[in-house]
């Protein structure tokens, strides 16, 4: 309905629309490009010749958790079998849901403290430390500290990390929490073995420690 009645708003030129006012090929479009992209990421298979769309265990895991198909086409191609626990930490947060994480100023002082800090902030590489000003940073300072219970003095810290106890809604889901969903995804995947579960395992066995008390 809204498509129809502003299709310039969805991209759809004028001269198209006014010869398919049902929007019909331009609906199509869209959804064979979304289909392209998604089979891209592994999360569907999709059949170009047919049109036939069927799911993968990626795609359901990505959808249930509302993961973005940039993120996931992320996972697949930067993870190897390999994978050390920083390799495992840059690739997660720099994921498109970390991307408004974006450091405040009044945060940088504390995120340095905490990096500084090997008890908080144990994983280290140069290529985390390059991510230092930038949201990705962000998120794999704050991943570390909330698993090693790290007190948080500024309060939109403490509320990105879902710790904060005054937050207008305590009950909705942090910023944060998306690492809790990548890491799952990733263990699903199989991409890494040891590392990946044991990593996912720390961020639940974390929250449910916050919740029980």
């Amino acid at each position: 309905m809204r498509l129809r009645k502003n299709p310039l708003a969805y991209g759809c030129p004028y001269d198209q629309a006014r010869e398919d006012p049902g929007m019909g090929r331009f609906r199509e479009t869209l959804l064979r490009d979304a289909c392209k992209r998604l089979d891209e990421s592994r999360m569907c298979r999709y059949d170009r010749r047919s049109g036939a769309v069927a799911g993968t265990e990626v795609g359901r895991v990505g959808s249930h958790f509302y993961l973005r198909h940039e993120s996931v086409r992320e996972f697949n191609e930067r993870l190897r079998q390999h994978a050390t626990d920083a390799d495992i930490l840059v690739v997660v947060c720099s994921a498109y849901e970390f991307e408004q994480l974006k450091p405040r100023s009044d945060e940088v002082a504390e995120l340095d403290r905490l990096r500084e800090s090997e008890v908080c902030c144990p994983v280290r590489s140069d290529e985390l430390f390059a991510l230092a000003d930038e949201p990705a940073g962000k998120a794999a300072t704050l991943l570390q500290a909330h698993v090693s219970r790290a007190p948080f003095s500024a309060f939109t810290l403490a509320s990105d990390a879902g710790q904060d106890k005054r937050a207008k809604f305590p009950t909705s889901k942090p910023p944060i929490s998306a690492g809790f969903h990548s890491f799952r995804l990733i263990f699903g995947r199989a991409i890494i073995s040891r590392n990946g579960l044991e990593a996912w395992m720390l961020f639940p066995g974390r929250a449910r420690a916050e919740r029980s008390r």
